[in-house]
């Protein structure tokens, strides 16, 4: 996602003297590794307006004023080179989320702040399940309210997902503790939330210096014990914790939210989508197999898209998903917010986003269907045919494969 800020008090100032030698009188170099150094000619009066930490170089006694430059080892110089393309011409253009999360730290670092507000910006347009835990660090460290809202909101609202991401283990302590003690957090088991902190606090001990043993995992996990909803969980899943961690754990009448899924999700997910046909079968008589499918690689489903076609809202009718012969998930048609569509003779289409009551987990190369049963006669389902057979994903592609010669009535299977 490339997004452009320019600034309107300073724009188009510099853009002759941007990498110029002319004039220069200060010259940055960025140490990219033991061999290489990158030379940057810049001008004192444009860095010390900008930067105030600049400015502290260039005007105080320090090395750098005498010296005519500034070396710089923690910063990679295609971030120097947006900073300093701020500075001069007061715009900058990002590409993605990993050189807006170093440009904000090489902001912050050199206090110009409204590429600190920009930065902030665009990262909140480019939230993902994949970077929002590297986001909130830095909302928390640079004190980004709109955005640790955000993050903190998303973390929570998938928690099922985040709880179990290599992302997890590289949150700060306090970050840890806003998602753990939160009663909003979505998962579907408290024992999650064990396995999470256990896998959290070995890289605590790197992080602060401890050595990787059970007195210091257990140092770094009795803070948030007490936080835990102990009681939710079931005694197969109590089983399941060490017993130096059970020892620690004491009843606390905590409780979260149940398992759901909320509308806020919509906006991260991903969907097969299918198309109509002009063929269609009546909802009467036994179940109606809607579709049968299989996945490559795990997913978690949301909901659905489904279209019938009858005279009026659509009646009681229920959609089950279903794994052999085991009932996953059902959803009543009655409950659900159609949208009226095109009238076809006495009937008119009716198509509805159907959200599922708590996220599913697919399992790879495994057989799933939907069935429609409890059908009502005079209610129709076109034919439809897949049209997006492959998702693109943060870890690569999804592919699905249909198992049914027809698919009914299915508009888009929604994933997480």
């Amino acid at each position: 996602m490339s997004q452009l800020f320019q600034s309107t008090s300073y724009a188009g100032a510099g853009e002759h003297l941007f990498l110029s030698e002319e004039l220069s009188d200060v010259t940055i170099l960025v140490q990219s590794n033991s061999q290489s150094q990158w030379r940057y000619p810049a001008h004192r009066l444009v860095l010390s307006s900008q930067s105030t930490v600049f400015r502290r170089m260039l005007e105080s006694n320090f090395s750098e004023k005498s010296t005519g430059s500034i070396l710089i080892e923690d910063i990679k110089p295609k971030i120097i080179e947006l900073l300093l393309g701020y500075m001069y011409r007061g715009r900058v253009s990002l590409q993605n989320w990993r050189d807006g999360l170093e440009l904000l730290r090489a902001a912050h670092k050199y206090q110009v702040e409204p590429l600190v507000h920009f930065c902030s910006r665009f990262l909140e347009n480019v939230i993902s399940l994949s970077n929002v835990c590297y986001f909130y660090n830095e909302a928390c460290l640079y004190s980004l309210t709109s955005l640790k809202e955000k993050c903190l909101k998303l973390i929570l609202d998938a928690g099922f997902i985040v709880l179990r991401s290599k992302a997890f283990e590289i949150l700060e302590k306090d970050s840890v503790m806003d998602v753990i003690t939160n009663s909003d957090l979505n998962i579907d088991s408290e024992l999650m939330v064990f396995e999470a902190l256990l896998r959290w606090s070995p890289m605590q001990c790197c992080r602060v210096g401890l050595q990787m043993n059970e007195a210091n995992i257990l140092r770094e996990l009795t803070p948030f014990l007490k936080y835990v909803c102990f009681d939710d969980m079931s005694d197969t899943d109590k089983s399941a914790l060490p017993p130096a961690v059970l020892s620690c754990v004491k009843p606390n009448n905590r409780n979260r939210i149940a398992h759901h899924v909320p509308d806020s999700l919509l906006q991260f997910s991903r969907c097969f989508s299918f198309h109509t046909d002009q063929e269609f079968v009546e909802c009467v008589g036994d179940a109606l197999n809607c579709v049968s499918f299989s996945l490559d690689a795990p997913q978690y489903m949301i909901g659905l898209r489904f279209m019938v076609v009858t005279p009026e809202c659509p009646p009681h009718m229920i959609l089950s998903l279903v794994r052999s012969t085991a009932i996953c998930h059902t959803m009543n048609l009655y409950s659900v917010a159609w949208k009226e569509g095109l009238q076809m003779n006495e009937r008119k289409r009716y198509e509805a986003q159907i959200l599922l009551r708590a996220p599913c987990r697919l399992d790879p190369k495994t057989v799933y269907k939907l069935l429609l049963t409890d059908r009502q006669q005079n209610t129709y389902c076109p034919k439809t045919k897949l049209h997006t057979k492959t998702l693109l994903v943060e870890k690569g592609r999804v592919n699905l494969s249909l198992h049914t010669e027809s698919v009914w009535g299915v508009m888009g299977l929604i994933f997480l």
